[in-house]
Order: structure tokens, then C-alpha cells, then sequence
């Protein structure tokens, strides 16, 4: 008997190239194959390295096939490999998520799948985030095997790579897939800040409207910073941002600590910041709004 692992409890059995099954017993001989011979080994061991996506076979110590004996004893040898790398078949991205497809016919059933993204450039594995991570198709109904992604920023190319670990293996990494070209930044600007409070010289506010040159959606909570003109270093990061009364406009929120805009006399003034992404175009594309400052006075 030979073959590749496909299922195994660990202990008592095998399943082999999905069609055949090898039982053990407690008179069987265990080895596992050092590259040039099949080494002996102790039960522990044995078990200990055995996973799906290994190679298992009935031979002795040279590496000679011997028949396997229905209720043993048997001579096993386990090659003790690393499962093949992954294959990615497609993208379908819409930054911050998105969905990475895979052959299904490379893959270790019940393995762990790890597809992990580069920034491109350098786009390289060594620099790759690990972004999803599944046990099972996501989509059982689609074609392929699809991984879910998330924490994609908009308008970045990125290279994709995928793993699969069984249980004390990992495969290489897959050859890298580089995402399809995204929308380049909009040229949407922010025309006006206004405190979400009277500026009367008295109360105080979290919340600034910051309305803008077209119509925006909301992007992720942290893009916003602001501070004082003539203190840079006394910096508030947005802790929310949702649509605002009017499609042009978003209502940013600061929190604790030093969240708070206090109403002064005489005034003062104030930088807003907005990163590349913390709006985005309401229209078609949607493409991530391009990197804005702005100031006002409180």
C-alpha cells in the first residue's frame, strides 16, 4: 500500500489517495524516510509527523515495497512532507474587502489556508500581511475555493500569495498573483470645516462637518487627524466618520483623549487632515478620495 495522506486520526488510521484505507496495530513497525532510507522510528514519532498531505507506504528499511497485511503487522515508512504550494486562480477585490480564489484541486482537504497580501511594489511574500484565513470554502457554490479578505487599502496594487498548513505542516508559498489595476484617487477637495457647535467663544464639540467638492461616502474611522495650526504636535485622530446631512458632507468624530475642540476668544485655528481613502467618491467607481488638508477656526 502507498500513497498520499488524505485523512488520518493520528493513531490508528490512514486514508491514502482518498480510496484506501491502512489500519495500525501495536505489532507494526514504524520508520520514517530520512532521504535516502527509511530510519527507524518510534510510534510517537511517527504519529507526531503523520498529517494529510504526507506520503505513507508499506516498505522496509531500504525502502523495498513490501505488501500491506490486512490486521498487520506492517512495516510503515512516512515521508513526512510539506503539502504543495496553493494555486490563485482569480481576484475579486473592493477595498477594504474582497475574495481571493484558489484551485481546490491543489489543495490538502481540511487544511488551513492563509492568503496573505504585498503591497506592489516590492510586492514580495517577505513583506506579505497575512489578510484571510479559511478551514473551508467560503463560497461552496462558487467555482474554485474562495478565501474572504478584508483590511485592503483603496487604489493599491498588491500581490497575493497563498499557504496551506496541515496539522504541523506548511506548504511554500503560492506564486504570487498581482491584483488588476484599482482606481486612482479622485480629485474631490474639502471646501469647508465646521464645528458641530455655535462658534459663540463658550462650549465645546467632538464633531467637525467637513463638506467637500462632490458627493463622498464615509471611509474608515481613523483617517482624520487634527490639531492646532500652531501646535502640530497636539494631535486628535477621528474615531468615526458617517454621512453627513448633506451627500457632499461627512461628520467626522473625535474621541478621548484630547478629543475635544473647546470654543476659545479670540479664536483658534485648526489643521484638518484627511488621509488618501477617509472619503470616498459616491459615484462610479467609487474610487477612494484623494489626500485633503484643510483649516478652520473655533
Amino acid at each position: 500500500a502507498s500513497g498520499t495522506v488524505t485523512a488520518t486520526d493520528k493513531s490508528s488510521f490512514a486514508e491514502l489517495d482518498g480510496t484506501r484505507t491502512v489500519v495500525f496495530n501495536g505489532g507494526d513497525t514504524y520508520r520514517v524516510f530520512d532521504g535516502t532510507a527509511c530510519a527507524a522510528s518510534t510510534p510517537a514519532n511517527f504519529f507526531a509527523n503523520l498529517s494529510t498531505g504526507d506520503f505513507l507506504s508499506t516498505a522496509d528499511a531500504n525502502v523495498a515495497f513490501v505488501p500491506y497485511v490486512t490486521g498487520g503487522p506492517n512495516q510503515f515508512c512516512l515521508a513526512d512532507n510539506a503539502p504543495q504550494p496553493p494555486t490563485i486562480t482569480g481576484l475579486a477585490l473592493t477595498p477594504p474587502t474582497g475574495v481571493v480564489t484558489l484551485n481546490p484541486a491543489t489543495l490538502v482537504p481540511g487544511a488551513t489556508i492563509r492568503v496573505s497580501a504585498a503591497v506592489n511594489p516590492p510586492g514580495t511574500f517577505a513583506t506579505a500581511g497575512v489578510v484571510g484565513t479559511n478551514t473551508a470554502d467560503a463560497d461552496p457554490v462558487a467555482a474554485g475555493y474562495q478565501v474572504n479578505v478584508s483590511g485592503l487599502l483603496p487604489a493599491t496594487p498588491y500581490t497575493f500569495y497563498a499557504t496551506q498548513t496541515t496539522s504541523e505542516d506548511t506548504s511554500a508559498p503560492s506564486a504570487g498573483f498581482n491584483s488588476s489595476p484599482q482606481p486612482q484617487p479622485a480629485a474631490t477637495t474639502i471646501t469647508s470645516i465646521t464645528p458641530v457647535d455655535v462658534n459663540d467663544g463658550v462650549g465645546s464639540t467632538t464633531q467637525l462637518l467637513v463638506t467637500y467638492s462632490a458627493n463622498v461616502t464615509p471611509g474608515p474611522a481613523g483617517s482624520f487627524t487634527a490639531f492646532p495650526t500652531a501646535q502640530p504636535a497636539s494631535t486628535r485622530i477621528s474615531t468615526a466618520v458617517a454621512q453627513g446631512p448633506l451627500p457632499t458632507q461627512l461628520l467626522v468624530t473625535f474621541g478621548a483623549p484630547g478629543g475635544t475642540f473647546t470654543d476659545a476668544t479670540p479664536d483658534v485655528a485648526y489643521t484638518l487632515n484627511q488621509a488618501q481613502g477617509g472619503a470616498v467618491q459616491a459615484a462610479a467607481p467609487n474610487a477612494p478620495v484623494q489626500a485633503n488638508s484643510g483649516t478652520f477656526s473655533y
